[in-house]
């Protein structure tokens, strides 16, 4: 989990920056008050009487359907991303994006496509038109037509999420019998080395330090271009007895025994 976040973290300008940068054009682009015009409370006084009540009931059935939604689209996008990786061939090891990465478009994508689950089962508990009347309420109160900003919204944020979401489904590594193949985020194809291209393969167990800090096993393989994949920032499920797997794999094969640390 933790080499997953610092991965994200190399990318966070774009991960977290885009969606942001679109949420604050959307409310302006939405924003619909005529200054011109004051807000008439008395219009929808019914309405704010029971806006709690209301509220209370949109927030939850928000939450449950995003929380189910969450999840089925999780597992679903972490299937596809195992079954992609069958189809690969010609590797001794071949390894996807860790299934945390994909909490990230599950969660954002969930919000959406909950919205109107939401909105039908509000409606049919406290009304139909209680339901359209509490959202005009929110309207002219607060100067935005909140129907056309998740619309809007919606249609933003789905570019990110869908490039995020390929990226991811095009992101791994794999290992095959002399080549040493990383594909990363955001990358435009495979990056080949050969084993001869290998200038060392460091191999960390956990330790302590005479400060008691501790640290966490780690494998860093460095490469003669001065390229340096490490496990412990990567994207990837491989968990350090893997690594040690695919240390010794690549030891065997063509790297001097005196390059391994």
């Amino acid at each position: 989990m933790d080499a997953v976040r610092a991965a994200l973290m190399e990318h966070a300008n774009i991960i977290f920056g885009v969606p942001f940068f679109m949420l604050f054009v959307t409310v302006w682009w939405s924003s619909r008050r005529d200054k011109n015009a004051p807000w008439d409370k008395a219009k929808y006084q019914h309405i704010e009487a029971n806006a709690s009540r209301i509220e209370l009931y949109a927030s939850s059935s928000f939450m449950l359907f995003s929380c189910l939604i969450g999840v089925m689209l999780w597992a679903a996008l972490k299937f596809t991303s195992d079954l992609l990786m069958l189809r690969v061939e010609d590797s001794v090891f071949v390894f996807p994006p860790s299934a945390a990465v994909w909490f990230l478009p599950a969660i954002f994508a969930a919000m959406f496509l909950s919205v109107l689950p939401s909105r039908w089962l509000v409606s049919r508990v406290c009304g139909k038109n209680s339901y359209n009347d509490y959202y005009a309420y929110l309207g002219y109160k607060h100067g935005m037509d909140y129907t056309r900003f998740m619309k809007r919204l919606s249609v933003l944020c789905a570019v990110p999420i869908v490039t995020f979401t390929l990226a991811a489904f095009d992101s791994y590594i794999r290992v095959t019998h002399d080549t040493f193949v990383v594909n990363d985020l955001f990358s435009i194809g495979e990056r080949h080395y050969s084993f001869q291209d290998i200038r060392s393969v460091y191999v960390k167990e956990a330790y302590t330090d005479e400060d008691g800090t501790s640290y966490k096993p780690n494998t860093k393989i460095s490469f003669k271009d001065g390229y340096v994949y490490n496990f412990h920032v990567s994207m990837t499920q491989v968990d350090f007895e893997q690594q040690r797997k695919i240390a010794h794999h690549i030891t065997t094969n063509l790297l001097p025994v005196g390059n391994v640390f």
